[in-house]
Formats: structure tokens, C-alpha cells, sequence
């Protein structure tokens, strides 16, 4: 709202019948009587008022005959009339809407004396101590001065709280000062704000209660009015009121006064007061205390506050316990003196005693308080003065010359008088600045808020029906309201009592100054912040503080606007109103031109609105002859045109209707030939090409008509430009990059995707001022909104043409025309990540160039024809020159479509990938969109290297779990035979790989080779894997990949180091010492924290490492190509898939493709590898086989051995250990974990052949196990014999004949075994006979030579695992040992004798 306002507050219910009471002439208690005696039936008086004049009057004019006060809080009120009183209080009425008004809560007569009449009302709430009730009031007091000079004080139920009298005359004024928040902090608290009371008596007497003592006093008084209202008792006497009585002197007839806080005075002060009035200077605080009345029209008092101020009542209750042979007689005084609890709980007065004389109230005197100073007018009287808010010492006062004075307090003089305003109600208002602001000079700062105050005077003329509102001190008038004479203004002047700075953060802002009118309404006066800048001198404050008074309102109703889902047509249109209102009374031009700015920018305002605010501001400076205004003319008719341009727009999108979904499939390659000028070649390629995307895209691209909405608001449209100043034109349109896909949707999509005619489209977009020069940005703009609705292309392409054609309309220019394509290309089509759209469009501008050069060919030929003189020569040779510029750009969007063309097919390719893993499967669900492949662009090929079409290819196969042998799956090889994983793959899966072999056979040969994608699949994998190290599939599919690259060992072997130093070396080191740490196969927690693989899958971990160094092992370097190279050091076309490139992409660039970085791998150390592959193989069996008490690293290698595995392979300037060398020490342990390893081989061994619960691990794994630890042994510098003997020593020991009959025929020396397997023969035999039936073993033992019992007999049982063996198979144990035991040796024939007596055993 821009200027004053009267607001409907809040409404009086039954003012008709607070009428009736107040001015009833019948007794209240006679009523009841009259009408049930019928009186007054036949009676038609109606109350007449005699003016001055002598005519009469009516009724509506007897609210002016009553005393009305309202609380600050506008929660109560008060309206009384000689002794009736009316207590209304502010309910809600639900059934009236939810409205607030003023309901009478309690009415009656207050009078207790004879002829008492009531002369001043005061309503003062008290602020409420309850911390859920913070800031707000408690209760309310109602303090009634009486012409008995009484003060009774009564709450809401006209329950009376206090009842004391200061002085035997009536009261004139009674005046309340509370604390204020803006006022304290305004001044810092440097001048002590008190709550205090003051009552002003007929006779210049004047009566200060301490705001403090009233405060407790009415808390107190209140409760025990409720407790006696509980109990049935009489209140209890509450704590005596503090209070100072001054008799006012040299002034008669005062009528109204003010008191203000002066702080202490300085001595320069005292000594100008001195100088001036010739009165000593006050010492400590003083208190001004200024009245108005007669001879002076207006007095200064000053009240020292130096000295204690005297309690009364403490004064009668010490003088009462002295006197106590007079105590009855004072207390009676006192208790007329001070009455407390005098009505009961209903209000009704107590009936007197007609025995009982009521005695005389005691007195006490006042002080005299000479008058410092003064205004003598003997003409005239003070009517009225009240105080301003705030410390700024300014009050108002009325006369009964119809004038009215501001007066400055501080130095007791008239700063301004108001002429004309007879019988005038003044009071004050401050307003608040509420915009919001970071640095401000001059403020109040609260709670990291800012506000700037602003102080009007409202001056209400009953006799001439007007009220006013000024500006203080020196402002104009800002407002003028025609009012009922009848009206009263009321103002409170003060807040709740018991206020202080924590409790006002919370509370309501308290009510200043409003309007009771006759008809019972209660009107707040309203005034903007900006009125107080309405001076001619404030121009630009006046200004900016409406642009920020603008900037708020748009904020705030732009996001109450956007939080709501429908707007209404008729709100905006009223806020528009509203805003245009604000910016027609700025007065600068400049910063009426940011208003606008601001008001154009905001959403949800409308293009009427918008035209409107600009006519005005036109008409306005029309005529201007400043520079800024005529500039600002200019830019308003610009902004005009905008939004003319978008209603034509806007017109023809609405004719706007979804497409049909395109079907002509068959036929598209022959509109292709004719509407694109393609071969026919060309057109099917392009037909073809264009089909499989359509397959292969995905059907949430579809788009409804619900879903799309071609129209934008206009402030999105005039964002989408920038105006600039141009020398030429005055203002220069150009477009916002930033905002060009909301344009382009706005103004191309009904021609692109619709029936729009393209030429309106067009000719509307050229009348725009200076769009001539953004012809490339409109076709940028034009272009990217067709990608982005690719799903719609299809069937379009002739309507792109037409569009591309009107765009183009600097014909003239064919060299600026190809700049602009070659632009476009660079910066639209080629990044663009929408291939059908970008292949369409390239498709598109080659025939308009194909078109452009025809035509040229044309004006060719004609000037070959024209005569033949100089300058036509010159012509002719310039056109030729741009023919052949023509025809060469030509050239290169034909290579460019065939770019286009292959990234086509390739992101077809990947989007069939993308299908895989949005299909889910029973192992998982299927993949969200961070994990699908995104489509590539052609710049994006162009930039990252030869290998990335084999990345992304790789990236889909590593998503999708294809078996690795498709990969390089050809069409040849499917119909030879079948590939291994084929028969596994869904209907996805398929089409996948045909496109994969379609692209290879026919786009990039060479980029998806089989051993390309092998090589970016394996490290694709192996980054998979270092992803999650738990799932070791990743490394295992990884190592497939590898392995399946043919004839390439240098790549292989390249592609391993890279892994072995990226992902695998660090990892064997952490387990190594960990295992070293431990000195047993770690658990899982600390397998996960070390290395991040689980313990169990710790040994497949090793295995995979042993593998990939075994890769790089058995690379023989001898078998690397050599490529060649060029001056420039590039490869060229060699014999090698590696070495060659798509003859499309000869230009391609960016980083190196990771098979190029495994070519340049330097040599490795064979022996380093060997090395670390004896520590691989340590650490897999101390996990395979949860060995305990294994030291690898001190125990197993020596010092330098372990400073060896910390070196990279590639490294041969490492100390190895030397194998003749090695201490005993090693050589035993390692002996020992060899051996360790057989044994619980053996042991599993055994578990798996008599123990079908038993472990699960495959026998022939373990014998694997075995023949590695064999071979490892050599590794180790020991004898392989040795460990191969103690094999099978160990599998005739546990009993596995036949494991141990086949490791017999493979042993090299057989008799060394020969005789250990004697010993297990003897100790077989033994434990048979000590088994058997004793009579059959001493006939067996009789029948045996005494050199085959005395073996028998010497034979250790303990060392024999499995002793219960068939007795058949130790005879053939004990056969084999006879026939490996050379002849002529002790032990041949004791083997002999021992298998006779075998032989007889098994037939005994």
C-alpha cells in the first residue's frame, strides 16, 4: 500500500445498547420493577441534544459526552458516562467468520459517594511473568478517576482491586509512561525509562505512583481477590503503593499534562538555565513535567529526583505503632484512607450503614513545585497535550484558539503550530521501515534486524470532519481522511506496565493512535514508511526506499504465488495494480527505470500489467529533454515490442497440437533422397540407421500432450534478452545464452514438431529491435530444442529445413552463412549427445548447402553469359572463389555425416547395452541411470583418444555379464561352430551383439577389434574389482579377458604390469606382513582392514595374482612387433589391428587409449617376478590351508629378499638373494613349510576318500597342491626328491595305497623310498598280529624266520596314522618294496622273508 489508510481494527457489538445504558435517566435497580408493573409501556421519550444554536441534535453524537479509553493491546475497553461504566473485551466470533469485535464484559455504576461522577478512564494491562505467555499481558486494569478525588482501580468483572484517594479534588488527567523498546534502544539506555503512574488534579495538584510498587501492588491485590472469592472472605490488606504529591505553582486552570525523563542535567545546562531564567540548576536526575492551562498557557516544571521518594502508607502504619492509645481511631482513618477490598466479587458496591458515619479520609500535603519556566498567552488556554514516542521530546498540544503546537521539550519551544483545527484530538504514530537493508546509518538494530523510524502527527478537526497526518518536524501533510464529526481519535500513549527489553522481543506491537467511530467501528491509521520522505528534498531517499518497498512485495508474492499450484487471474491483476501504483509516484528517473526493471522480472504479473506501467511511464516522459529520460523512452518502447512480440507468440502456439506418431517406415528412405538431395546409397544407410535407434531407444522418452506446455510466462520471455545500448538504434536486443532452451521451446517447437506455419514464426521473431545480428544465436537456439525433442524427429526433417532456410536470411553473404554452419557444427552438432537429432540436422544443412551451391552454379553460368568486360571479370572471379569455398566446405560435411553416421550406430550399440542392464534378472534388480552407459558424441570421439569407442563397448560388456568369449565373436565364426556362453543369452543380449559385430564389420574395424575390446575389457574389469573387493569376479572375468588376446603378447604383457603396479602389488605386500604380524592365516577383520578382501576369498585372491604375473612371465619379447612411425613420431597402418585407425577419424585426438600405454611398458625382471611369485605362493597356501606358526618374511627369505618385494618389476637394479647362498636356517624353514603343506594335504587327502561328510575339497586340487609344492621346493633350493619321497611316504602312512602306487612309478630313485616303506610294512604286520587271535599269531610267529619276528617285534606303533590296512594290501606294498630293493643288498632278502610271511599270515 503506497499512502494513508484507515483499516477496519475491529468492530463494537451492541453499541446501540452501551448507549442506552450510559444515558438511561432511570434507576438500573428500578428497571426490573417498572416492567413487570407495566411501567413505561405508553412512554415515547427519545433524548434530544440542544446545540449552542438552539437546534436540535441527534443521538448519534453522545460518544463524545463519554470518557473512552482502549488498552494498548486492543484486548479491552472502556466507555463511561458520568457514574456508568462499560468493560467491553475483544472475543473472535466464530460464527461471523472468524472476526474479532468488542463484546461488554461487565457494565454498571461505579459511584460510591454522593453526586460521584466518573471524569477520566484509563485502561493499562500488565504484562504477564509466565514464560509461555512471554511478552504478552496477564490482565487489565481498569483505573477510573473519580471528581472525589478517588482512584479505583477494577478488573475486567468490575471487580474492584484498589480504591485510594491522593486528593480531595477531582481528577483531571490521569497519564501512564511504560517502557518502549525503540525509544530505549534509539538512545542506547543512557536516560532510565520508569514505569510510572501520574495523576493531575483540578487544583494543580499532581500525584506520581511508582510504576514498580503499582505493579506488584495489582498482581497482589489480584490474587487475593481470588482467594477470597474461593474462601467467602475479605481480602487481605496488600502492599502499600510508592507515591510523591507536588502542588504545580503559577499556573491556574491547568487541564493536561506530560512528563519526560531528562536524566541528569550537565553543569553547561545548569549554567544556560541559570543564565536565562535566573533559576539555580537542578543537581542529580530530574523529571520535566510539562502542563497546559491559563497564565501560562504552557508551564515546565522541574522535579529533582535526588532524594527518596516518602511512601505514605509506610508513613501511616509506623505512625499508627507509636501512637497506641489512638490505634482504633488511625486504623479507622486508614482504612478510609487506603480501601482495599470495598466491592465483593460481583462489582455491586456495599450497602452503607446508616448508624455507622463514615469517617473522613486523611490527606497528606504535597510538596510545592515552583514553575522553572513558560509560554504566557493571556489569550489563550491549553486544552490537551500529549507526549510523542520515543525520547526525541516532542509533544502536541490544543488550544482553545483552534491551534495546534508541536513543542520541542528539551528546549521549551514551538517548533510548528497548526491553524484552524478547533477542539482537535491529536496524537502520534511511528512507523517502522520494514524493507530490509545491511547498512544503514541511523538504526535500530535488534535481534539482527535493522529498522528506521519515522514519527506523523494525526490531528483529528471534529467540527470541520477531518483528519490529518503530518510529517514531523517540518513535512508536508501525507494524508487527509473525511471522517464523521462524531469520530473520536484515541490514543493510549503508553504499552503494558511491567515491560522490559527481554519480555518486548516477544510482544505484539501495541496499538498508536486509531479511530472509534459512531457507528462502533475501530479503524487502525495506516502510514507507508515513504511518506516520511515526501519532502521535495528527499527526492532520491523517497525513491529508493520505494525500490526496496517494490523488491519486497515482489519477493513475497512471487513466492506465495509459487507455493500455491493455480494463480488467480483477477489476485494478479491486483497486485500488478498495486506495484504500478508504488512506481508512478517515484520521482527520479533512474531509479524509477530499476523499479521497472525489477517489476518486469517478476513472474505471475501479466503481459497487461506490463503494457500498462509502461504507457504511463511513457506518456510521463514523452516530452523529456534530458538525455536519461530519452533513453529511458527508448528502452520502454523496446520492452514494449518484447511483449508485443510475445503475445503474437503467444497466439500462435496455442494453435499448437501434438503430432502423430510416425509409421511411414517404409517409405522414409525414398523422402529422404528427395527432400535431403541424398543418393540412394545414402538414403537407405540413413533409413536403416535411423530404424535401428528408434528400436533401441528407450519408451520413457515418449512424451504426452499433457506433459508438455509450450507457454512461458513473459517475464521468463523478456529474460531471455538482454538490451544494450547501440549508437545506431538507441538499444540493442541480444539474446541470453542462459535462457535459450526456454526460448526455443517458446518459439520454435509449433513450427519444428507442430502445423505452425514457419514463415510467421519467423516474421514475427524479425521485429524484434536489432535481432538482425543474432542470426546464428537464433539458429543455435533453433537447433538445440530439436535435440532435445529427439523422440519427435522422425518425419520433421522437412520442417527443420524450411526453418534453417527462414533463419537464414542474410542470403547475400554465402561466406558469413558458411562461417555460422561451421560454427553451428563445432559448437552444437558435434558435442551434441543426442545422435538422431544431430545426424538429422547435419543431414538438414548439407542439402541447404547442397541447395546454396546449386544456386551459385546458377549465377554462374549466367554471368558467363553477360558481356564480357573488366569489371564483370572481376565479379566472376570473386564468385568463383566462393564457389569454390562452397564446394569445399561441402567436402567436409560429407565427411562429417559419415562421423555422424558412425557415432550413430555406436550409440545404438550402447543403448542395447543399457537395455541389458534396465532388464532385471533373478541374480539383481535391474540397473538405475547412474549406472548406464551415457550416450558419446562425436566431439567426444574425437577428443578422448583411438580407444574410447572401446570404452564405452567395454563398459556395457563389464555391466551386462556377457561371457567374455562373445566379445570377439565374428559372423564367420558363429556359423562355423559354437561359441562357448552363445546359447545362454537372451533377446537383449542378441541384438546386442549383432549390432557389436555390425559395428566392427562396418564402422570402426579397427577401434572394436576383438583384441581392442579384450584389452579395455579386462581393465575395465580390474577397475570393477577395485570397486568392491569382495567380489572377486570382477579380477577373474578380467583375467579371462586377458588371456583371450591373440597373437599379441607385448599388449598382454603391458596390460598385466599396468595391474599388477595399480591394483594387485601393494595389496600382496599388506598380506605379507599381516601374515607376518599374526604368524597364522589372518581373520576376516583384519583380512577387510588391511586389504579389503574377506579371508576366505583371500586364496583365490593370490591365485589371480600368480596368474597375472604368470602372464607377464611367459610374454616372450622376442615376439613384439615393431610399428612404424612416422617423422612425427604417430603410428601409421601396419600389419598390427593396434596400429591402424577408421579413415573417418584420421583426425582424432585426446589421451592415450590403454592399449597404447601397454605397448610402452618398459621390460621386466624375470627374476623379481619369480621371486615375488615364491611369496604369492606362500602366502595362498598359509590361507588355503589355515597354517599357524608361518613367519614369511624373516623365516622363509632373507633381508635381501624381502627389500626385493618392495621394487617394481620393471626394476633391475635390485638385489636379489642368491639361491647358493642361503643360510641353513632358511633352508629348514622352508623344508619345514614344504612339508607342513603335504602333510595337511594329505590330511584333506584322507578326509576325502574315507569321509564323504567330511571336507569338500576336490582330490585333485590337493594332488595340484602337491605337484606345486614339488616344484616349489626347486624354487626354494631344495631337493624336489626329498619332498617327493615324503609324499609318498605320507600316503602309505595314512593308507592311501593307491594315490601312493601311482607317485611310486614316478620316483627317480626308488630305493631310497624303498626303505622307508619297509618300515611301514613291518609296522602294518605288527599291528595285525597284535590284533589277531593269540593262538593264530604264535602259530604265525612260529612259522616266521627269527630275523622277520625280531623286525616285527622292534616296529614303533606311534608313528603309523593308519595302521588297520588291509592285510592283501601290505602284502602288495611289501611286493613292491622286494622289487625296487637292488639284489645282494640285507634289505632284499628281509623283504623277502617278509612277504612269505605275509603270504602265510593271509592264508592262515
Amino acid at each position: 500500500m503506497s499512502s494513508c489508510s484507515l483499516q477496519s481494527l475491529v468492530s463494537v457489538r451492541e453499541f446501540q445498547s452501551i448507549h442506552n445504558f450510559l444515558f438511561s435517566t432511570a434507576d438500573p435497580e428500578m428497571e426490573s420493577t417498572w416492567e413487570i408493573d407495566g411501567w413505561g409501556d405508553d412512554w415515547e421519550i427519545e433524548r434530544m441534544d440542544v446545540d449552542s444554536s438552539g437546534g436540535k441534535q441527534a443521538t448519534k453524537g453522545w460518544m463524545r459526552e463519554c470518557k473512552v479509553a482502549i488498552s494498548p493491546n486492543v484486548d479491552y475497553m472502556c466507555i463511561s458516562h458520568q457514574d456508568k461504566s462499560v468493560f467491553l473485551h475483544n472475543k473472535s466470533n466464530a460464527s461471523d467468520g472468524g472476526s474479532n469485535s468488542f463484546e461488554i464484559c461487565w457494565k454498571g455504576v461505579l459511584s460510591e459517594e454522593e453526586n460521584e461522577e466518573i471524569c477520566y478512564v484509563l485502561c493499562l494491562p500488565l504484562v504477564s511473568l509466565k514464560r509461555t505467555s512471554h511478552g504478552s499481558s496477564e490482565f487489565i486494569c481498569f483505573m477510573i478517576g473519580f471528581t472525589s478525588g478517588y482512584l479505583r482501580v477494577y478488573t475486567e468483572a468490575g471487580c474492584l482491586l484498589l480504591s485510594q484517594i491522593f486528593h480531595d479534588t477531582p481528577i483531571t488527567e490521569i497519564v501512564c509512561s511504560t517502557f518502549d523498546r525503540w525509544a530505549h534502544l534509539s538512545h542506547g539506555g543512557a536516560i532510565e525509562q520508569k514505569d510510572e503512574v501520574t495523576i493531575l488534579h483540578q487544583d494543580s495538584t499532581l500525584v506520581v505512583v511508582d510504576g514498580f510498587s503499582l505493579f506488584q501492588t495489582m498482581r497482589a491485590c489480584r490474587s487475593q481477590l481470588a482467594m477470597a472469592a474461593a474462601s467467602g472472605t475479605l481480602a487481605q490488606e496488600p502492599p502499600p503503593l510508592a507515591c510523591r504529591k507536588w502542588r504545580l505553582n503559577l499556573q491556574s486552570d491547568t487541564t493536561s499534562h506530560v512528563c519526560m525523563p531528562m536524566g541528569e542535567v550537565t553543569p553547561f545546562h545548569r549554567i544556560m538555565n541559570y543564565s536565562l531564567d535566573h533559576v539555580d540548576g537542578q543537581q542529580g536526575n530530574v523529571t520535566l513535567y510539562a502542563t497546559v492551562g491559563n497564565a501560562p498557557f504552557v508551564a515546565y516544571y522541574y522535579a529533582d529526583e535526588g532524594n527518596t521518594r516518602p511512601i505514605l502508607s509506610y508513613v501511616a502504619s509506623v505512625v499508627a505503632n507509636k501512637l497506641t492509645k489512638q490505634a482504633s481511631a488511625l486504623i479507622s482513618a486508614a482504612s478510609g484512607w487506603i480501601k482495599w477490598g470495598a466491592q465483593t466479587a460481583t462489582g455491586s458496591a456495599p450497602v452503607p450503614s446508616e448508624e455507622v458515619k463514615k469517617p473522613q479520609p486523611k490527606i497528606a500535603p504535597s510538596t510545592a513545585l515552583e514553575r522553572h519556566s513558560g509560554l504566557p498567552d493571556t489569550f489563550r488556554r491549553g486544552s490537551k497535550i500529549v507526549l510523542a514516542p520515543g525520547k526525541r521530546g516532542l509533544a502536541a498540544l490544543s488550544d482553545s484558539l483552534g491551534r495546534v503546537c508541536l513543542v520541542d521539550l528539551n528546549t521549551r519551544s514551538i517548533l510548528r503550530m497548526w491553524k484552524g483545527y478547533r477542539d482537535a484530538e491529536v496524537g502520534f504514530i511511528r512507523t517502522y521501515d520494514d524493507t530490509p537493508s545491511h547498512h544503514r546509518a541511523n538504526t535500530i538494530r535488534l535481534s539482527g534486524t535493522a529498522k528506521k523510524l519515522a514519527l506523523f502527527i494525526a490531528i483529528y478537526a471534529p467540527r470541520r470532519g477531518i483528519l490529518e497526518i503530518w510529517s514531523c518536524i517540518h513535512g508536508p501533510r501525507v494524508g487527509a481522511f473525511n471522517i464523521s464529526k462524531h469520530d473520536r481519535l484515541l490514543f493510549p500513549g503508553h504499552g503494558m506496565l511491567g515491560m522490559n527489553l527481554e519480555k518486548s522481543l516477544g510482544s505484539q506491537q501495541m496499538l498508536q493512535c486509531c479511530i472509534l467511530t459512531s457507528e462502533g467501528n475501530i479503524k487502525d491509521i495506516f502510514i507507508p514508511f515513504h511518506l516520511a520522505l515526501s519532502d521535495s528534498k528527499s527526492n532520491k531517499a523517497h525513491d529508493v526506499h520505494l525500490l526496496k518497498k517494490i523488491a519486497q512485495m515482489l519477493h513475497t508474492k512471487t513466492r506465495a504465488k509459487e507455493s500455491s499450484k493455480y494463480s488467480d487471474e483477477t489476485e494478479t491483476n491486483k497486485d500488478g495494480e498495486e506495484i504500478l501504483k508504488l512506481i508512478t509516484e517515484m520521482r527520479l528517473c533512474s531509479i524509477q527505470k530499476q523499479a521497472l526493471l525489477k517489476f518486469l522480472h517478476t513472474k505471475r504479473i501479466g503481459p497487461t500489467s506490463f503494457i500498462k506501467c509502461i504507457s504511463l511511464l511513457s506518456d510521463k516522459y514523452a516530452n523529456g529533454s534530458k538525455k536519461e529520460e530519452k533513453d529511458f523512452v527508448r528502452l520502454l518502447q523496446v520492452k514494449q515490442d518484447l511483449i508485443e512480440i510475445y503475445e503474437q507468440m503467444s497466439e500462435l502456439n496455442v494453435e499448437y497440437k501434438s503430432p502423430n506418431r510416425f509409421t511411414e517406415w517404409d517409405s522414409l528412405s525414398k523422402k529422404l533422397a528427395s527432400d535431403l538431395q541424398l543418393s540412394e546409397n545414402e538414403s537407405e544407410v540413413a533409413a536403416k540407421l535411423m530404424k535401428k535407434y528408434k528400436d533401441a531407444s528407450p519408451s520413457s522418452t515418449v512424451r504426452f500432450q499433457s506433459q508438455l506446455d509450450l507457454s512461458i510466462d513473459v517475464a521468463e520471455f523478456l529474460a531471455c534478452f538482454s538490451i544494450e545500448k547501440d549508437e545506431e538504434l538507441g538499444y540493442k536486443v541480444s539474446i541470453d545464452e542462459k535462457k535459450s532452451q526456454i526460448l526455443g521451446s517458446f518459439l520454435f517447437h509449433s513450427s519444428l514438431f507442430g502445423e505452425v506455419n514457419s514463415e510467421q514464426v519467423v516474421e514475427t521473431i524479425k521485429k524484434i529491435k536489432g535481432i538482425s545480428t543474432q542470426q546464428k544465436e537464433l539458429l543455435q537456439i533453433c537447433l538445440l530444442h530439436w535435440q532435445e525433442y529427439e523422440c519427435d524427429v522422425y518425419g520433421n526433417h522437412k520442417k527443420l529445413e524450411e526453418l534453417i532456410n527462414r533463419l537464414d536470411w542474410n542470403t547475400d553473404d554465402d561466406q558469413a552463412s558458411l562461417v555460422w554452419f561451421d560454427e553451428l557444427k563445432q559448437q552444437v552438432i558435434s558435442t551434441s549427445r543426442y545422435p538422431l537429432a544431430a545426424y538429422i540436422t547435419t543431414l538438414v544443412i548439407r542439402s541447404h548447402l547442397l541447395s546454396t551451391k546449386q544456386q551459385q552454379q546458377q549465377t554462374e553460368s549466367k554471368d558467363e553469359s553477360a558481356e564480357n568486360t573488366e569489371e564483370a571479370g572481376d565479379e566472376k572471379t570473386e564468385d568463383k572463389l566462393e564457389w569454390e569455398t562452397l564446394c569445399l566446405d561441402s567436402e567436409k560435411w560429407n565427411g562429417f555425416m559419415k562421423q555422424m553416421e558412425d557415432s550413430l550406430a555406436l550409440n545404438t550399440c550402447i543403448m542395447l547395452g543399457n537395455k541389458i542392464l534396465q532388464t532385471p534378472t533373478t541374480s539383481k534388480d535391474a540397473a538405475t541411470t547412474a549406472d548406464l552407459c551415457p550416450l558419446v558424441s562425436v566431439h567426444d570421439l574425437l577428443t578422448n583418444g583411438t580407444g574410447h569407442p572401446s570404452e564405452l563397448i567395454a563398459s556395457v560388456l563389464s555391466k551386462s555379464h556377457i561371457h567374455p568369449s562373445l566379445v570377439g565373436m565374428t559372423s564367420s565364426l558363429r556359423d562355423d561352430c559354437d561359441v562357448v556362453g552363445e546359447d545362454d543369452l537372451n533377446e537383449h543380449q542378441q541384438k546386442f551383439i549383432d549390432e557389436l559385430i555390425y559395428c566392427r564389420n562396418h564402422r570402426f574395424p579397427f577401434s572394436l577389434s576383438p583384441n581392442f575390446l579384450h584389452s579395455h575389457c579386462f581393465w575395465e574389469e580390474m577397475v570393477k574389482w577395485n570397486k568392491n573387493l569382495q567380489d572377486l569376479t570382477g579380477m577373474k572375468r578380467g583375467l579371462v579377458h586377458l588371456r583371450l588376446i591373440s597373437c599379441q603378447p607385448q599388449i598382454q604383457r603391458g596390460l598385466a604390469l599396468m595391474a599388477w603396479s595399480t591394483f594387485i602389488h601393494k595389496r600382496i605386500l599388506a598380506l605379507g606382513r599381516l601374515v607376518e604380524k599374526v604368524g597364522k592365516a589372518p581373520k576376516e577383520r583384519l583380512c577387510v582392514k588391511e586389504i579389503g578382501v574377506r579371508d576366505r576369498h583371500m586364496s583365490e585372491f593370490c591365485e589371480c595374482a600368480s596368474e597375472l604375473l604368470q602372464i607377464i612371465a611367459d610374454a616372450d619379447s622376442d615376439q613384439f612387433p615393431q610399428p612404424a612411425t612416422t617423422s612425427n613420431n604417430k603410428l601409421i597402418h601396419g600389419s598390427s589391428e593396434f596400429q591402424s585407425v577408421e579413415s573417418n577419424w584420421l583426425d582424432i585426438g585426446g589421451k592415450e587409449s590403454i592399449v597404447e600405454m601397454a605397448r610402452k611398458q618398459s621390460d621386466v625382471n624375470y627374476k623379481l617376478i619369480q621371486h615375488l611369485m615364491n611369496l604369492i605362493f606362500v602366502l595362498r597356501s598359509t590361507m588355503e590351508f589355515s597354517l599357524r606358526g608361518v613367519k614369511p618374511m624373516t623365516q622363509l627369505f632373507d633381508t635381501f629378499g624381502r627389500k626385493a618385494f618392495e621394487h617394481e618389476l620393471t626394476s633391475y637394479d635390485v638385489h636379489l638373494p642368491d639361491c647358493d647362498v642361503t643360510t641353513h636356517t632358511v633352508l629348514g624353514a622352508r623344508r619345514k613349510f614344504i612339508n607342513n603343506i603335504i602333510e595337511t594335504a594329505v590330511m584333506k587327502m584322507t578326509q576325502q576318500s574315507h569321509h564323504d561328510g567330511g571336507d569338500q575339497v576336490n582330490l585333485n586340487d590337493l594332488k595340484e597342491w602337491v605337484v606345486t609344492c614339488i616344484h616349489m621346493s626347486g624354487e626354494f633350493n631344495l631337493s624336489k626328491q626329498q619332498a617327493h619321497i615324503h609324499y609318498i611316504d605320507l600316503l602309505y602312512n595314512h593308507g592311501l595305497d593307491e594315490l601312493g602306487a601311482e607317485e611310486l612309478e614316478g620316483v627317480s630313485d626308488p630305493e631310497v623310498i624303498a626303505s622307508k616303506l619297509l618300515l611301514t610294512v613291518g609296522q602294518r604286520f605288527a599291528f595285525y598280529l597284535n590284533h589277531i587271535s593269540p593262538d593264530v599269531g604264535v602259530l604265525i610267529f612260529a612259522q616266521m624266520p627269527t630275523r622277520v619276528s625280531t623286525f616285527i617285534n622292534s616296529q614303533e606303533l606311534d608313528g603309523l596314522k593308519k595302521a588297520d590296512v588291509p592285510l592283501k594290501d601290505t602284502l602288495e606294498l611289501a611286493m613292491k618294496v622286494s622289487s625296487i630293493l637292488p639284489d645282494f643288498d640285507g634289505e632284499d632278502s628281509l623283504a623277502y622273508q617278509v612277504v612269505e610271511a605275509l603270504q602265510a599270515a593271509l592264508d592262515a
